[in-house]
This record gives C-alpha cells, sequence and structure tokens, in this order.
C-alpha cells in the first residue's frame, strides 16, 4: 500500500509545487522507481529531490531538524507518534485539486 502512496502523493503536489519548482520527498529505501520520479518531472516541470531513509527513528529525527521536507512517507505504526509530537502538518486539501480522482 505504501508503495502506492508516494506516486499518489506526488500527483497530489504537484499543484502545490509548482509554485516552488522543487518538491523534497522523504520515502523508505526501494519504494518507488527511480522511473517514476523522472517521468514526474518530465510532465510537470517539478524537480524532485528525493531522499531515503531506513528506520522510523531516523524519520523522527528528520522531521524534528531544520531539514526541508515536502513529503513524508512514514510507516502506519510511527503516525500516533508523530501526531502526537505534533511533526506533520495536515493536507491543505484545497491544494489538491486531484484529489476527487481519488477512490475512497
Amino acid at each position: 500500500m505504501q508503495r502506492l502512496l508516494l506516486p499518489l502523493g506526488l500527483l497530489l503536489c504537484s499543484s502545490l509545487a509548482s509554485a516552488q519548482e522543487l518538491l523534497r520527498v522523504w520515502n523508505w529505501n526501494d519504494y518507488i522507481a527511480p522511473q517514476v520520479i523522472s517521468d514526474f518531472e518530465a510532465e510537470t516541470g517539478i524537480k524532485v529531490e528525493y531522499h531515503t531513509y531506513s528506520s522510523a527513528e531516523q524519520l523522527n529525527e528528520l522531521l524534528q531538524s531544520d531539514t526541508p521536507i515536502d513529503v513524508a512517507v512514514p510507516s502506519q505504526n510511527a503516525l500516533p507518534v508523530l501526531i502526537r509530537k505534533k511533526l506533520l502538518q495536515p493536507l491543505q486539501r484545497e491544494q489538491l485539486p486531484n484529489r476527487e480522482n481519488l477512490e475512497p
């Protein structure tokens, strides 16, 4: 399921990122094929700065640092801690015009 979230997130965030022209993504190792990023960049003109991490603890440290992150893909188990620590921001649904194309 998480392997589907990043490409979906990239598509949903394309209108938000177009103003910045750079999308900083942090994800688990081996969760997305490099071709997906290349295709996204070619279709949108938005550069993707793609980084990986190998543990929930590493992501937690990144989110607590000054590292700029636009999209992060935490594990389901890490969400309660990240929410409690207020390390995640809610989606701004008005900036995600393609959300209507998602299945419930």
